[in-house]
């Protein structure tokens, strides 16, 4: 680490922005800030998701590149939606095209820095997928590499404890490098791997935050995925059951975005 690298990594001010290191309570502390966040503007935060959720269905049936496409599109709508909850907090009128806001509200420039860091990821995940093909005969890669037309074609079969180890190994360092690089890279004009950089030494000096809201969120998860199935199994109406499941899904991961951008607000300190 050269001597930049460490005044960064000490004080962390560059384009006047500065780390904190938060306590553990932190963790629990986001996501209920993640769900007031919602609750200023549930209407136009679920229409933005499912501006999301409809762009990534068209961009994924694309023959080809579909699913490359996918993944390298992502960090710049990741933005869109991280402006969209700062807008909500600053009691700003949102509508679901700010879902774009990362590819045309900051420059041209940015844009590209924002395609060039989804390249790196989208490079990053077909390296994760490549490993753990050679251990579990090859389904990821094949399944990734093939046009995309439904998230049921993955099927989980046959996968060895060690290949589960090595996803885990290689998929939470990479979660750290991007969990707060598109925002670097938008709102403080950092190129792709600095900002990269940045994400992982901010997530590691708060890892122990970042242990707390991510059991919290699996334990909320698994508590709705319980009263589902209790609903199922005790009562045998299934379309109650998907009744309840597709607008509580909706809900569920758009607080869980907006939990994201208090994470990111927690994390630091813009002046």
């Amino acid at each position: 680490m050269n001597e930049l690298a460490r005044m960064h990594y000490r004080g962390f001010n560059y384009s006047a922005m500065r780390l904190i290191e938060t306590s553990a309570k932190s963790g629990y502390i986001w996501i209920g800030k993640g769900i007031r966040l919602f609750r200023k503007n549930p209407i136009h935060l679920l229409s933005i998701f499912f501006t999301y959720l409809f762009s990534m269905t068209l961009v994924i049936h694309m023959p080809v590149v579909g699913s490359m496409l996918w993944i390298i599109l992502m960090p710049g709508l990741f933005v869109g939606f991280m402006s969209a909850c700062r807008d909500v907090l600053a009691n700003r009128h949102i509508c679901p095209l700010a879902l774009f806001t990362g590819f045309r509200a900051y420059g041209a420039g940015v844009a590209w820095r924002l395609l060039k860091l989804g390249l790196i990821y989208y490079l990053l995940v077909s390296i994760s997928l490549f490993l753990t093909s050679m251990i579990d005969d090859s389904w990821p890669l094949k399944t990734f590499m093939s046009e995309v037309k439904s998230y049921d074609n993955i099927v989980y079969r046959n996968v060895s404890l060690s290949s589960i180890i090595l996803r885990f190994v290689i998929y939470i360092p990479t979660n750290m490098l991007f969990w707060f690089a598109p925002m670097l890279t938008a709102w403080h004009s950092m190129p792709p791997v600095k900002a990269m950089f940045f994400s992982f030494v901010a997530c590691w000096r708060n890892r122990v935050a970042f242990l707390v809201y991510l059991a919290a969120w699996f334990a909320v998860i698994m508590g709705v995925s319980l009263v589902l199935a209790f609903i199922l199994n005790t009562f045998s109406v299934l379309n109650i059951a998907l009744t309840l499941l597709l607008p509580g899904g909706a809900i569920l991961w758009t607080v869980i975005y907006c939990s994201l951008h208090i994470s990111y607000c927690g994390c630091f300190s813009c002046e």
